[in-house]
């Protein structure tokens, strides 16, 4: 199955100004499972970190950057975090 690479990051309106995730690039199968990973990278689902992230997949936007090597495990490839 091919893996692509997406950028995801909040909808403006969710954004939080310190202390939360910017956003990421991930590898996923799909625009809808990369909406679903969690920038942290550990596979918490949305709603469990909810100070640092969206809480709902609907509130992410999702553009698709490129195709993934096959070696690319699917999963957060490199996010970033606003610390305050």
């Amino acid at each position: 199955m091919e893996k692509f690479l997406f950028l995801i990051k909040a909808n403006d309106s969710e954004v939080f100004l310190y202390d939360c995730y910017a956003g990421a690039v991930v590898c996923a199968s799909s625009a809808e499972e990369a909406r679903t990973i969690h920038p942290n990278g550990r596979g918490d689902k949305l709603s469990v970190d909810n100070y640092t992230w969206v809480r709902d997949p609907e509130q992410v936007i999702v553009t698709l950057i490129g195709v993934a090597d096959q070696s690319v495990k699917k999963g957060v490839v490199l996010a970033s975090f606003n610390a305050g």
